[in-house]
């Protein structure tokens, strides 16, 4: 899914959130900031795979990639991101919100790799405990 697709459909939920449930407004940012920062391991992953550093050239591929839906190893979609997230939230309660924004996130990006593909089983993996079972296999390169 494209990152501004991402962004209007966190605010959407941040929206909805407000008026139903009265959160604080910093609270709402943070969780539509981490519904798109997410995604910077995308980025992180093509500067591993084609050892280069730019943003502009990142766009292009990604717009070609995004119409393949071919899976990758992305380290922060992970459900264990989540959990870990939510579970240090009740040490410092601001990463709550961002475990929403996380999860929100990992379950828009779910619908659309189903959507596309029309399987689930067929649909990368979001568990670094089935990477582990499975074996990793090797990133394809861009």
């Amino acid at each position: 899914m494209h990152v501004k697709n991402h962004f209007l459909l966190g605010l959407l939920l941040a929206t909805f959130l407000w008026f139903t449930q009265k959160t604080d407004l910093k609270d709402l940012i943070l969780l539509v900031q981490s519904t798109v920062l997410i995604d910077m391991d995308h980025f992180i992953t093509y500067i591993r795979q084609k050892k280069r550093f730019s943003l502009g050239h990142y766009i292009k591929e990604q717009r070609h990639y995004l119409k393949l839906q071919k899976p990758r190893f992305y380290m922060f979609h992970k459900i264990e991101i989540v959990l870990l997230l939510f579970l240090l939230s009740s040490f410092l309660p601001v990463l709550k919100f961002v475990s929403i924004g996380v999860a929100f996130h990992i379950f828009l990006d779910m619908l659309i790799y189903v959507r596309h593909h029309r399987s689930i089983r067929r649909m990368r993996t979001y568990s670094y405990l089935h990477d582990i079972y499975c074996g990793i296999r090797r990133v394809p390169a861009y």
